[in-house]
């Protein structure tokens, strides 16, 4: 289960119908089943406006997956090695 469909199947995500997210998204309602199954990705302005819109519960990051299919990691000061 992705962030997205988690929040959309939380207390807080079912309060308000998936037709009312996508205008909240400013998307199509036939986008948010996309993205909750995974068959699509949003763009940036539009994860973006998740993110604000579900105040930070589905964060821009939560889209983006590295190669063993985890999420990627931030990198902080303390984390870069120095030269």
């Amino acid at each position: 289960m992705n962030t997205f469909e988690t929040f959309l199947s939380s207390k807080a995500g079912r309060k308000i119908p998936r037709v009312r997210w996508a205008v909240l998204f400013e998307v199509s309602p036939s986008f948010v089943a996309h993205l909750v199954s995974g068959l699509r990705m949003p763009s940036l302005s539009t994860a973006y406006r998740i993110e604000v819109v579900t105040d930070g519960l589905v964060p821009m990051r939560s889209w983006i997956e590295d190669v063993d299919g985890g999420s990627l990691p931030l990198i902080g000061a303390e984390s870069v090695a120095a030269p």
